[in-house]
């Protein structure tokens, strides 16, 4: 049933502009016609949308406005509320919907930032046709096809949730093309953190804060999201399917399949799959897998090499497991006696190359998975962010780069070898006062970053010599610059 009539249109155009006085009458037409976008914006509100809309129809100079609107602030950027938002409103010629600023509170788009407006509408024809969820439909579609340029509109205003998520999309683009990703790097670079915040970006579409986050978005990652660390000992029968030693109590053990993490967690999904009445929007499911690099692969996937593969995502992926022979009735994997990874779940590992702990990933799985670098530059937001610690954000700034310039001058080491953040944040550990000291930075050094350095240089025949020359690095008694794309000292 259609929701709107090409008569409320008319009333702009009958209306707007003219003195309320003069006509009386149409002050309730048109509140009427708020209403109904008031009814429109409220129904985007239960999918996070926080929303303002200015009911009346008359403007300071006690005209008829020549149009109503509703802005729209989005879950992911609460920071952005009263700053950018997008604008939802009826006119004369439909219904239109854009992105943009508060210029009643002094925020003006510039150039840059007009280029992401990214207007768009129905004709009055076609929004008089749909019903109000059609409508609401509609403007969801928009928001999510859009979201790009609202976080680009929300940089030029320096709103600081669009310019992380900017950041963020990088690695969320890269995942949901290839569905599979590893996340590498050097020690301290928050890896395992990140992958958390992609999944919840995947799964909430927002940031996430176990601590702070609604008991509902920390239910339904709960549900949503998989976490699994891998090591040396982790098999087959923990991954995916198993026998599992079962006592009935008379003192006589059996043995019973079972499936493992994964099996389990790719069931939770197929249900998902299923159940969803939109098949274009059914719930993502992440598994993260925490130090891929340390269980020997081959033995953990077994036959899932094939599934795990992008382009065999759901029943096209379909494998005969080691244990399908025992499986029951109740154990079918959507009705079928194989299994296969359902198509709306996503794997995200984190690995660091330079552990020497465990051998390199083979081709074989490499090829099977995107590879994004983490840079130990990359990670000082987590300085920012911190509340003891941001106040002293450009000490640690320049330590952390200083030392990790000059560990690119030890023959053989990269960038893999520099040293993340997360390092530093264990300065919280020794202030003084609740300031760095110079006993600060030597505990730093002396408990957590003088015994990482060793081991990187464990076997060089002059590794005290380097591990010296990394210290100077780190009191800043000896800088270090970029000069024509390479690391020199700064004489």
């Amino acid at each position: 049933m259609a929701f709107l009539t090409k008569e409320e249109f008319a009333l702009f155009r009958q209306y707007g502009d003219k003195y309320a006085q003069d006509f009386p009458e149409a002050h309730e037409k048109l509140r009427n016609l708020y209403d109904k976008l008031g009814e429109i914006s409220w129904a985007l509100s239960s999918y996070g949308y926080k929303t303002h809309i200015r009911r009346n129809p008359q403007n300071q100079g006690q005209k008829y406005e020549k149009y109503h609107w509703a802005q729209l602030t989005p879950s992911y950027s609460p920071d952005s509320e009263g700053i950018i938002f997008f604008v939802i409103s009826f006119t004369e010629n439909g219904f239109e919907i854009h992105i943009d600023s508060n210029q009643r509170k002094g925020y003006y788009a510039n150039e840059e930032a007009e280029s992401y407006q990214s207007w768009d509408g129905l004709d009055v024809d076609q929004v008089c046709s749909m019903s109000k969820d059609e409508i609401v439909g509609f403007v969801k579609d928009y928001c999510k096809k859009h979201k790009s340029d609202y976080l680009h509109f929300g940089k030029e205003f320096n709103i600081e949730s669009c310019i992380k998520l900017l950041n963020m999309e990088q690695y969320i683009n890269l995942l949901r093309a290839n569905y599979n990703l590893i996340l590498t790097g050097a020690p301290g670079t928050g890896k395992t953190y990140l992958a958390k915040q992609i999944a919840a970006q995947i799964i909430l579409d927002k940031e996430y804060n176990e601590e702070t986050s609604s008991e509902q978005d920390r239910a339904i990652m709960k549900e949503q999201c998989g976490f699994v660390q891998f090591h040396p000992s982790y098999d087959y029968t923990d991954f995916i399917e198993g026998l599992r030693p079962v006592d009935n109590d008379a003192g006589n053990v059996s043995f019973r399949r079972e499936d493992g993490v994964f099996m389990r967690f790719c069931r939770k999904a197929l249900d998902a799959y299923y159940n969803a009445e939109d098949k274009s929007n059914v719930p993502n499911y992440v598994f993260i897998i925490d130090e891929i690099n340390r269980g020997e692969l081959s033995k953990i996937f077994g036959e899932l090499f094939f599934s795990i593969d992008p382009g065999y995502r759901g029943e096209a992926g379909k494998v005969k497991t080691q244990y399908c022979n025992l499986w029951k009735e109740k154990d079918s994997f959507g009705g079928s006696d194989a299994f296969f990874i359902p198509k709306n779940v996503y794997i995200i590992g984190t690995m660091n190359d330079i552990d020497r702990s465990v051998e390199s990933m083979d081709f074989a799985m490499r090829r099977r998975f995107a590879f994004k670098e983490i840079l130990a530059s990359d990670t000082m937001e987590m300085i920012k962010s911190n509340n003891t610690l941001a106040e002293y954000y450009q000490q640690i700034e320049e330590r952390m780069e200083n030392l990790n310039r000059c560990i690119l001058t030890i023959q053989g080491f990269s960038t893999a070898y520099q040293i993340g953040a997360a390092y530093f944040l264990k300065l919280n550990n020794y202030l003084v006062e609740g300031k760095p000291e110079d006993d600060s930075w030597k505990e730093l050094w002396s408990n957590h970053l003088q015994g990482l350095l060793f081991e990187y240089l464990r076997g060089l025949p002059n590794a005290d010599e380097e591990l010296h020359k990394l210290h100077r690095a780190y009191l800043l008694e000896d800088k270090y610059k970029i000069e024509e794309g390479k690391v020199v000292k700064d004489e």
